[in-house]
């Protein structure tokens, strides 16, 4: 009868990386120049931008055997902040110091900071209904009607009220004088399904 052989564990065995004591102090440095150069973390105890790249610029130090033991306890301790220190900076324990940043709130009334509007001089005609009114008036008048022409209409201030203006320019020159007017009585009392002409137009 044959003997099973047992199986002989297979070790491996990698080769221990090593670094001296000088090109660990270089490399840790050049590290740290590029961290503060590039990534300008805040060097703040209350940010926590800086433990990382901290971590990382320390790591080629643990080549050093002094400095090893000590690196130990202070990875450990950085993580331990990096992980607290969010928790203990939330709302739920700095809920007073959240509400002093409001500061004192004052009461105001919204008409005070608000002007009312006068609904009856708000434009409610587009720039194209009202030169179709302003062209309907022109046409009333048969002898100017066929010797100038309407420009574009504009919003002004005439005394104290909202009109909209156009231009009647001479169909020769292409240039004139601009003259407004009132919409007559039978226009403003028209109601449209969809909008409301109001004085605001002008011809």
């Amino acid at each position: 009868m044959f003997q099973q052989q047992t199986p002989k564990p297979v070790v491996i065995k990698f080769p221990k990386f090593r670094i001296k004591a000088l090109p660990a102090i270089v490399l840790s440095v050049l590290l740290l120049g590029f961290m503060l150069y590039f990534v300008l973390p805040v060097l703040h105890i209350r940010f926590l931008d800086w433990i990382v790249p901290l971590m990382i610029c320390l790591a080629p130090l643990l080549a050093i055997r002094r400095l090893r033991k000590i690196l130990y306890v202070v990875y450990p301790l950085l993580a331990l902040w990096l992980i607290l220190a969010p928790f203990f900076s939330s709302g739920i324990f700095n809920s007073g110091s959240y509400r002093r940043m409001i500061g004192e709130v004052e009461k105001t009334e919204f008409s005070d900071l608000v002007a009312p509007v006068n609904l009856d001089q708000v434009p409610i005609l587009d720039s194209a209904f009202a030169k179709d009114l302003a062209a309907k008036k022109l046409g009333e008048d048969f002898a100017l009607g066929s010797r100038v022409v309407l420009g574009n209409p504009t919003i002004q201030m005439v005394d104290g009220k909202l009109f909209w203006v156009c231009p009647c320019c001479t169909a020769a020159s292409g240039s004139g004088s601009p003259t407004q007017a009132k919409a007559p009585r039978a226009i403003s009392r028209s109601r449209p399904p969809i909008r409301r002409i109001s004085p605001l137009c002008a011809s």
